[in-house]
């Protein structure tokens, strides 16, 4: 994974992981590989209510990775 930072709308620095490739990345916030966290768990809150939406390809690529990184 390689790590990284982009500026969100908000002029704000947010912590980003690609989880993807670097001919394709996916950003993902570094939170939402922690899902046990406190941090992590309001992250997945918030893509489970619908107030963050992510792409099904990008959802699909962070599920793979949260769960081999369980194993």
């Amino acid at each position: 994974m390689i790590k990284g930072r982009m500026k969100t709308a908000k002029s704000q620095r947010s912590q980003l992981v690609n989880v993807g490739t670097p001919e394709r990345p996916i950003w993902v916030s570094e939170k939402a590989l922690q899902p046990e966290t406190k941090e992590g768990g309001e992250w997945w809150a918030m893509i489970a209510e619908g107030s963050v939406v992510l792409k099904p390809e990008v959802l699909d690529r962070l599920l793979e990775v949260t769960e081999s990184e369980k194993s």
